[in-house]
C-alpha cells in the first residue's frame, strides 16, 4: 500500500527516477523493495486529475509490475464542463484511467461541514477528514473491495458516503501497555553474572533439554564413553586383573569339592591368582588416576593434541559423538522457542542458556579427583586386605547337626551305644582336615577352624551320644535300634563335615578380599568412564555447543537492553520523514512526523506549528468517547477508546517474545553453520529494532486485537474485552447486517447532491469490521451482502459508493502536458488540445493547497 499526495509539489514525480526513489523511500520502513504488486492510493483534486496525467501514466506502468491497482481520491469542487455541459460541473476523467484496475472517489465536501456546520471556503479541503478517509482506504481488504465495486459502475467514478468507528486503545493506554509489556517480557536483571554453574549444580526450573543437547549435556549421551584400544596398556592391565580374579574363582570352585578336603587341590592356585589380581589392580588404579589427573587440569592449560596423545598412549579410544553442529544449533533454537513459549522472561531465558553452556562445557567434577582412591583403597591391595570382619555364621547349625548325628549313633542299650565313638572320630577327623587344606592366604579362616573348632564339634558328638544312651536305657529300647541308628548317624556326620568344608571355603573367598577386588575393578571402570565422559568425550562438539549457548545468552542480554530502550520511547516515536511524504497535508513547516503514521491519527505526534501551543504526546482526540465529535472531527468519524483489558499486558509480553524468536532466526543459521558469532549481538539487536518498528506500525495501523505477523499462530489471543476493556456494542451498531444506513454521511455538499445518481440500484454498500469479531458481529446471519472482514482491528462501519449521474463525467481522450483542459478561452476542443498546439504554462487558477499554507489557522495544527 503506497499513498501519494499530489495536492502540492507534484513536480517531484516528473520523471521515473524521482518517482522510483520516492516510492522506494516509502517502502523502505517495511523492508520491501520490489513487491511485484502495487496498490497506489493517490490524493488529488479534480483539476489535478487532468494536469497530473503524466504522473498517473508513470504509476500505471511502474516497473512493469505484474499487477498495479490505483485508487484516486479527489477532494474539491468540480468545474463546469464544455459543449453541452458548459453550465454544469463536470469531472474530466483522462481516458487512461478508465480501466478496471483504476477507480476514482470524488469528495466534494470531505468534512461534510456544509451539512453539519458553517460553510467551508470554496475548494478548501480538510486534511484531518481527508486523512481519516485515506487511512481507512489504506486497509488492503477495503482498498480491493472499493476498487472492485467501482469497476461495476459505468465509468469507475463514485462519491463516497461514510460512517466510521475507530475502535482501539487510547494512545495513553497503548503507550502504558507497551512499556509494561516490555518490562514484563524483559524481567528482572540476572544476579548471576560471573558465577559459573557447574554440571553438578543443575539449573532450576524447566531442565528438559532437546534431544541433541540432552545427549551432549554432562557427556550423558555416550552409552559407553570408554573404548579400550586392543592391546593397549589399560586394556592389557584390566584384562590381566579380571583374568586373575577369574582364575581365583575357578580355584575356589575346585577347592570346595571333596577332593580339596583330602588333598591340596586348588589352595595354592587360589593364593597365586589373588596375588596376581592385586598386582594388576594396583597398576590399573594408577592408570585410571593418570586419566583423572589429566582431566583435572584447567582446560586452557591442556592442549587438545597433547591430551589426545596421552589418552592414546594409555590405550583409550573415544567413541564418536554422532552430533553435528547443525543438530546442536537446531537444539539451541528449539530450547529458546520452548523457554519463550513457557512464558519465561528474557532474563530467565538468558540464565537458562548460561546453565546450558555450563552443562555442555567439558569440565571434570572436582570430586572425581579422589575417585580412584575411593574405588580401590590402598589396604585392599595388601595380602588378605579388603575382606569383611570374620563371623562364625553357620557354626551353631553345625553343632546341632553333630549332636543329632551322635544321638542317632548312640540309640539302643549298652554295649551297642558305644557306636557313638565312630561319629566322634569322623567329626574330629573332618575338623582336623579342614584347616590343614585351607589356602595360606586366609589365616583368619584357618584360625577359626583350629583346635577350638575340633573340641566344639567333638563335644557336640559326645553329648549327643550320651543323651541317646541315657534315653535308650530309661525307655528300654530294643537292641535292633542300634544297627539302624549307627549308619544314619555316620551319614549325617559326613554331611556335616562336607558342609563345614564348603562353609570354610566360602569364608576364605570373603576373607581374602576376592569379592572386594571384583567390586574395585567395577568401581574403577565407573571412575574412568565418568572422567572420560565429563572431560574428553565429544570435546569439540560440546565446546562448540557451550560457546554457542553462551553466545545466545550474550545476544539475549543485548536484546534486553534494546527492548528496554525502545519500550521507553513508546509507540508514538517521532522522526524525520524520509523520501516520500505520504501524509504531508496538514503539517506546518518545521514539524516532524512518522512516515507510516497518518497525521490525522491520534497516534501521531501533533504536527503543531511552532509557537501555536504545546504538543501533547497523544495529539488531539478525534472524538470524545461515545462518538460525540468535536469542532475538528468529521461528523462521520466516531471513536471509542479503551483503557486496556486484563489480558493486554500479558498479550503484549507474548508478542515481544514472538518478536525475539523471529529476530533470532538468522542467528540460528550461523550457529548451525558453525560460523563465528562475534557480530551476532549487533545483528540481532538491529533485527529486533526493525521488528519493533514493525510492531509499532502494526499497533498504529491495525490495533492490538489482531496478532502481529510475527506472532506464534499456536498462541491463543484474547478478544476485545480482554485486550481493550471494551464491549462490542458499538461495533455491532455500526457494522452489523441491520445497521442503520441513514447515518452514513455523504461526503458532498447539499448543492452537489444533484451531481449524484438517484438510482438506488446502482449504489454500492460495503460494511466492514475486524475479522476477529466476525462471529459476534454477524452472528448467524448469512454473508450475502459482501461484507469486508479486515485484518486490521481498528475500523468498523459502512461505505456507500454512489455513482455520478449521466453527463457528470467527461472522458478526456488525450492530454497536452500542463495546459488547463478546463480553459475554454484557449479555443481547443473539449477532448484535448488542438493538433500542433504549443504547450502553455500552468494556469494561474491553480493555487497552492490551503492545507499547506502556514498562515491558515484552520488547516494547521
Amino acid at each position: 500500500m503506497i499513498r501519494l499526495s499530489l495536492l502540492e509539489d507534484a513536480e517531484r514525480f516528473d520523471d521515473d527516477q524521482r518517482l522510483a526513489a520516492a516510492i522506494g523511500a516509502s517502502l523502505a520502513p517495511y523492508g520491501r523493495t520490489a513487491p511485484g504488486t502495487y496498490r497506489f492510493l493517490v490524493v488529488d483534486t479534480p483539476v489535478g486529475l487532468v494536469h497530473h496525467q503524466s504522473v498517473y501514466e508513470r504509476l500505471l506502468r511502474y516497473q512493469r509490475a505484474s499487477r498495479i491497482s490505483l485508487l484516486c481520491v479527489l477532494a474539491g469542487d468540480l468545474r463546469p464542463g464544455s459543449g453541452a455541459y458548459e453550465d454544469s460541473p463536470v469531472l474530466r476523467l483522462p481516458g487512461m484511467l478508465r480501466t478496471t484496475s483504476v477507480g476514482v472517489l470524488w469528495t466534494g465536501d470531505i468534512k461534510a461541514a456544509r451539512r453539519h456546520g458553517p460553510p467551508a471556503p470554496r475548494s478548501a479541503t480538510d486534511p484531518r477528514a481527508l486523512g481519516a478517509l485515506t487511512g481507512l482506504l489504506l486497509v488492503p481488504e477495503l482498498f480491493d473491495q472499493v476498487l472492485l465495486r467501482l469497476g461495476a459502475t459505468c465509468n469507475g467514478v463514485a462519491a463516497p458516503g461514510v460512517r466510521l468507528l475507530e475502535y482501539d486503545l487510547s494512545p495513553t493506554a497503548c503507550d502504558r501497555a507497551w512499556e509494561k509489556g516490555a518490562a514484563r517480557f524483559v524481567g528482572q536483571p540476572s544476579q548471576r553474572a560471573g558465577v559459573r554453574v557447574t554440571a553438578d549444580k543443575p539449573a532450576s526450573g524447566p531442565s528438559n533439554l532437546p534431544e541433541p543437547l540432552d545427549r551432549l549435556a554432562d557427556g550423558s549421551g555416550a552409552q559407553h564413553a570408554v573404548e579400550y584400544t586392543r592391546g593397549g596398556p589399560l586394556e592389557a592391565t584390566r584384562s590381566r586383573c579380571v583374568g586373575a580374579l577369574r582364575d581365583a574363582g575357578q580355584a575356589k570352585n575346585h577347592l570346595a569339592t571333596v577332593g580339596g578336603l583330602f588333598a591340596d587341590h586348588g589352595a595354592g592356585a587360589f593364593s597365586v591368582a589373588l596375588a596376581d589380581a592385586r598386582t594388576a589392580l594396583g597398576e590399573y588404579r594408577e592408570q585410571v588416576s593418570d586419566v583423572v589427573e589429566l582431566g583435572a587440569r584447567p582446560q586452557a592449560a591442556t592442549e587438545p593434541a597433547e591430551a589426545g596423545l596421552r589418552l592414546k598412549e594409555l590405550g583409550l579410544t573415544l567413541p564418536p559423538a554422532g552430533i553435528t553442529p547443525e543438530q546442536s544449533g537446531e537444539g539451541l533454537r528449539e530450547l529458546a522457542e520452548r523457554l519463550f513459549g513457557a512464558g519465561l522472561t528474557l532474563s530467565g531465558v538468558a540464565d537458562r542458556f548460561e546453565d546450558c553452556s555450563a552443562r555442555m562445557m567439558p569440565y571434570q567434577n572436582d570430586t572425581l579427583t579422589e575417585g580412584p582412591e575411593r574405588a580401590c583403597p590402598q589396604e585392599l591391595l595388601a595380602p588378605g586386605g579388603g575382606g569383611p570382619p570374620h563371623t562364625s555364621e553357620g557354626a551353631a547349625g553345625a553343632r546341632v547337626l553333630t549332636f543329632l548325628a551322635g544321638a542317632l549313633a548312640g540309640l539302643g542299650v549298652w554295649p551297642w551305644a558305644a557306636a557313638t565313638v565312630g561319629v566322634l572320630l569322623l567329626v574330629l577327623f573332618g575338623a582336623i582336615l579342614i584347616p590343614r587344606h585351607l589356602p595360606d592366604s586366609a589365616p583368619r579362616v584357618r584360625a577359626a577352624f583350629g583346635s577350638g573348632y575340633a573340641w566344639a564339634q567333638g563335644t557336640a558328638a559326645l553329648l549327643g551320644g550320651a543323651a541317646a544312651v541315657t534315653l535308650g536305657t530309661l525307655l528300654g529300647l530294643p537292641t535292633w535300634t542300634a544297627p539302624i541308628g549307627l549308619p544314619v548317624g555316620l551319614v549325617l556326620a559326613w554331611i556335616v563335615v562336607v558342609r563345614e568344608w564348603n562353609r570354610a571355603v566360602r569364608q576364605v573367598w570373603r576373607d581374602s578380599g576376592a569379592a572386594a577386588l571384583q567390586g574395585a575393578v567395577r568401581a574403577l571402570d565407573d571412575v574412568l568412564d565418568q572422567a572420560v565422559r565429563q572431560r574428553w568425550w565429544a570435546e569439540p562438539e560440546r565446546t562448540g555447543c557451550a560457546e554457542a549457548a553462551r553466545s545466545v545468552s550474550v545476544v539475549l542480554g543485548g536484546v534486553s537492553a534494546t527492548v528496554t530502550a525502545e519500550a521507553a520511547a513508546g509507540v508514538r516515536t517521532a522522526g524525520p520523514t524520509p523520501g516520500l511524504d505520504a501524509d504531508r497535508e496538514g503539517r506546518g513547516p518545521g514539524t516532524t512526523h512518522r512516515p507510516d503514521v497518518p497525521a490525522w491519527m491520534p497516534w501521531a505526534p501533533s504536527a503543531v506549528r511552532p509557537g501555536s501551543g504545546p504538543v501533547s504526546g497523544a495529539g488531539p482526540a478525534l472524538a470524545r468517547s461515545g462518538g460525540a465529535p468535536d469542532d475538528r472531527t468529521p461528523p462521520w468519524v466516531d471513536r471509542e477508546d479503551g483503557d486496556g483489558g486484563p489480558d493486554l499486558v500479558a498479550t503484549l509480553g507474548g508478542d515481544f517474545a514472538d518478536l525475539v524468536v523471529r529476530a533470532l532466526e538468522p542467528y540460528w543459521e550461523s550457529v548451525k553453520g558453525g560460523h563465528s558469532a562475534s557480530g551476532a549481538a549487533k545483528q540481532v539487536a538491529r533485527r529486533v529494532r526493525e521488528l519493533l518498528e514493525e510492531a509499532r506500525r502494526h499497533l498504529l495501523h491495525n490495533g492490538v486485537i489482531p496478532a502481529p505477523p510475527y506472532a506464534d499462530p499456536k498462541r491463543a489471543r484474547s478478544g476485545p474485552a480482554g485486550l481493550l476493556g471494551l464491549g462490542l456494542d458499538r461495533v455491532v451498531e455500526v457494522a452489523a447486517p441491520g445497521a442503520d444506513q441513514d447515518l452514513v454521511v455523504q461526503l458532498v455538499s447539499p448543492a452537489q447532491l444533484p451531481l449524484l445518481s438517484r438510482d438506488p440500484t446502482v449504489v454500492e454498500w460495503i460494511r466492514f469490521a475486524p475479522a476477529t469479531v466476525r462471529d459476534q458481529v454477524d452472528g448467524l446471519e448469512a454473508d450475502g451482502d459482501g461484507a469486508v472482514w479486515t485484518y486490521s482491528g481498528r475500523y468498523a462501519g459502512q461505505l456507500r459508493l454512489t455513482p455520478l449521474r449521466a453527463g457528470s463525467v467527461e472522458t478526456l481522450m488525450s492530454y497536452g502536458g500542463t495546459r488547463d483542459p478546463y480553459d475554454r478561452r484557449a479555443g481547443h476542443p473539449a477532448g484535448g488540445r488542438a493538433a500542433g498546439e504549443a504547450t502553455a504554462p500552468a494556469p494561474e487558477e491553480e493555487q497552492p493547497h490551503p492545507a499547506n499554507d502556514p498562515s491558515d489557522e484552520e488547516h494547521s495544527w
